[in-house]
């Protein structure tokens, strides 16, 4: 019994050691996060506007104003669950100068319209795509714009996923660059 009950200890102190795979993605991802929302593009405000007009048009936002690097988008979002609401989505975009470089920082906020859903005064259909601005989509959409090779992870990062995989007997079980991260 004594045998047993340190085999089953010593099998869960060795699980439980290392981190999962949830985790180590949840690393990889807030560490691209950070990297691509702070990255400084060498490049012009206008470039930097077309690019950000380009996304925002694939992702149906409806382009509001700008005003010196600073850009504004909308889109209406038909809640299908609720039936009797509609949310405007505001996309806040500012391009700011940071010597020769420039850096992009970005804003939400959501407006909530009861039924009828009359806006400024004009009636709104409801066939609009429910979809949330991905900020993290967003910036790695710039980023890969500027940067083609892909993002070096680092080596604590590596480390990670070199143990985690090593531990690993199916290779579908692996984090694999590309497929996973």
């Amino acid at each position: 019994m004594k045998t047993i009950f340190l085999l089953s200890l010593s099998f869960i102190c060795l699980f439980s050691s290392g981190q999962s795979k949830k985790s180590i993605l949840k690393d990889i991802n807030n560490f691209k996060y950070q990297t691509h929302s702070s990255a400084l593009f060498p490049t012009s405000t206008d470039t930097l506007k077309w690019i950000v007009y380009d996304y925002c048009e694939r992702e149906k936002y409806e382009f509001l104003k700008e005003d010196n690097g600073y850009l504004e988008f909308s889109k209406k979002i038909y809640v299908p669950h609720t039936k009797n609401q509609l949310i405007e989505s505001y996309v806040y975009i500012d391009i700011l100068p940071r010597g020769l470089l420039k850096l992009i920082k970005i804003d939400t906020k959501e407006v909530v319209h009861e039924k009828p859903f009359i806006i400024d005064g004009k009636q709104i259909n409801k066939n609009t795509i429910t979809h949330d601005f991905d900020k993290r989509e967003f910036y790695e959409y710039v980023f890969k714009y500027f940067n083609k090779d892909p993002l070096k992870l680092p080596s604590e990062l590596s480390n990670k996923i070199e143990k985690y995989n090593a531990k690993q007997t199916k290779d579908d079980k692996k984090l694999i660059a590309g497929r996973d991260y």
